[in-house]
């Protein structure tokens, strides 16, 4: 459903560093206030960072909102703004996975194409 939330970033979860600083999520470097000058309930119910990541819907998402592999992705806008600088585009690392288990679920046998070796995980 194009309609949908990517994840649960600012809808049911955000993270607060030692700091103070509140961000729509641990994987998701967007600074939204900071708890030390501003009460948390304001920030998460009026900064316009946390209710912009509260309004992206899978539609909003170029590249993943007409992606094939759709239904095999755990996409994480955090990780994709981490990994290319861009908030609505797909994460790199969710689309090999989603691809991956998307060729996976057609076949009983893993592709050794699929499969990375262990000296280029580290």
């Amino acid at each position: 459903d194009l309609d949908e939330v990517p994840c649960g970033a600012s809808h049911n979860a955000c993270y607060i560093s030692a700091y103070g600083d509140v961000m729509p999520c641990v994987a998701m470097p967007i600074a939204c206030g900071n708890v030390r000058d501003e009460p948390f309930a304001e920030i998460w119910h009026r900064s316009p960072e946390m209710l912009r990541v509260r309004s992206i819907r899978i539609r909003d998402l170029h590249t993943c909102s007409s992606c094939t592999a759709s239904r095999f992705c755990t996409r994480c806008p955090g990780q994709a703004l981490v990994e290319t600088g861009d908030l609505y585009g797909p994460s790199p690392a969710n689309c090999e996975h989603a691809l991956a288990s998307a060729q996976v679920a057609g076949s009983s046998v893993i592709p050794a194409s699929m499969l990375r070796s262990s000296a280029s995980a580290l």
